[in-house]
């Protein structure tokens, strides 16, 4: 169950969970290569554990549906349920908020009162409208209702929307693309203008030389200078001068 087999290693992001089976009958027998991702709540212990699932399923997911059962202690949307909104920013690629989220209120009738479910559809309401997010209501356990009134809206509305969400995925994508490409040529230009100022103030060869025969020629002309000096003086005490002499 634990991994990574390395001890030393403690990145455990999936809390030592390999694998799940879930024994269900469904009744979707028409549908091919369905996948269950449980996801963990919001409120969930592991630092960002909920970005690194979602990171896996970017470009991959049409609509994220979240289902709110009221309860007596939560008949209103708290932090933690709308903490899937930014979430949602993570997967939805640019897709608008209206197209690509849908909160449902399960008003399971066994277990919840009608005056629950209307105090959060009010609270959820005014949310839903300020964040642009689809909102939808019904029975999650009755499959009539989980068809007309929150699969069907839900599916029917990503049909009229799912090119235009393509296209604004695509066009995020080709922005962010030219985003980073911008800054990329404003440092490399900053990079260009650093290296040409460092090679002002470093000479080149030929520059060295000259500097260096320049020099020389000074230190030389100095020491002529002086010995000239010194066999005028020589010559007007008449002192001889032996290397004159020889040669």
């Amino acid at each position: 169950m634990a991994y990574p087999p390395e001890r030393e290693d403690h990145h455990r992001p999936y809390h030592a969970v390999r694998d799940v089976w879930i024994y269900c009958e469904f009744q979707v027998g028409d549908v091919e290569k369905l996948v269950l991702v449980d996801l963990p709540g919001a409120g969930e212990a592991a630092l960002d554990i909920d970005e690194q699932f979602l990171a896996g399923l970017r470009n991959q997911v049409d609509v994220l549906i979240q289902v709110k059962l009221p309860a007596m202690t939560e008949a209103y949307v708290g932090e933690l349920d709308w903490g899937v909104l930014g979430l949602a920013d993570t997967a939805r690629m640019g897709v608008d908020h209206a197209d690509f989220l849908t909160f449902v209120i399960n008003t399971y009738p066994k277990e919840v009162p009608p005056d629950l479910v209307n105090n959060l559809r009010r609270h959820a309401q005014r949310i839903t409208d300020r964040n642009g997010v689809q909102l939808r209501s019904g029975d999650v356990s009755n499959a009539d209702d989980v068809r007309v009134k929150i699969l069907g809206p839900v599916l029917e509305h990503l049909a009229l929307r799912l090119a235009a969400m393509d296209r604004q995925a695509a066009q995020t994508q080709v922005d962010g693309a030219l985003a980073v490409a911008d800054l990329a040529n404003k440092a490399i230009a900053q990079i260009a203008a650093e290296v040409s100022s460092q090679e002002r103030q470093i000479p080149d060869e030929q520059q060295a030389l000259r500097r260096a025969a320049n020099e020389l020629r000074a230190v030389v002309g100095l020491q002529m200078d002086k010995l000239r000096a010194d066999y005028d003086r020589r010559a007007r005490e008449q002192e001889p001068v032996q290397e004159l002499n020889v040669g």
